[in-house]
């Protein structure tokens, strides 16, 4: 199945055009697209991933992105939200250490790692080498990238390594 949630509607993540950021939600099987609800905060640029709770539910992480103020400017989030597939519900989650988007999200031994990404410093955006884990909540992690990259996938480890 694949999970499509939020996005820009009009425009790179509404740049060059007035602001028009998507919080539907949708799941796509063999049976066709489905509506999974919405997000709390509509958004674009965010990050995804699907976890696995102990509970051995599937859940999917929705993270950050570049949503609207109550004025209607974009700003960075630090929000997330939680969709559990097995109930069709969304819930909020802890919220980020940091606002961030363009950040990878992938799931690797039991927690979720942010990896990257975009921030902001008064009117400057960074790039990021912070790396955020997420186990019920979330915390920095001592390692930091090497060189900021704005997406991360998990890969099998080639023998011998």
């Amino acid at each position: 199945h694949t999970f499509v949630a939020g996005g820009a509607v009009t425009g790179l993540a509404g740049f060059g055009e007035s602001p028009n950021f998507s919080n539907q939600a949708w799941i796509l099987s063999e049976a066709g697209w489905a509506a999974a609800g919405h997000l709390g905060q509509a958004r674009s640029v965010h990050s995804c991933s699907t976890v696995v709770t102990q509970g051995g539910e599937v859940e999917v992480l929705v993270v950050g992105g570049i949503g609207l103020s109550s004025i209607g400017t974009r700003m960075l989030l630090d929000s997330v939200e939680i969709y559990n597939a097995a109930t069709g519900r969304w819930r909020k989650g802890d919220r980020l250490p940091y606002p961030v988007f363009g950040a990878g999200l992938v799931h690797l031994a039991g927690q979720s790692l942010l990896i990257g990404g975009r921030n902001q410093v008064d009117d400057n955006l960074l790039e990021s080498d912070e790396i955020s884990i997420y186990q019920d909540s979330w915390r920095s992690s001592p390692l930091k990238i090497k060189t900021p990259r704005d997406q991360a996938v998990t890969v099998a480890a080639p023998i011998g390594c």
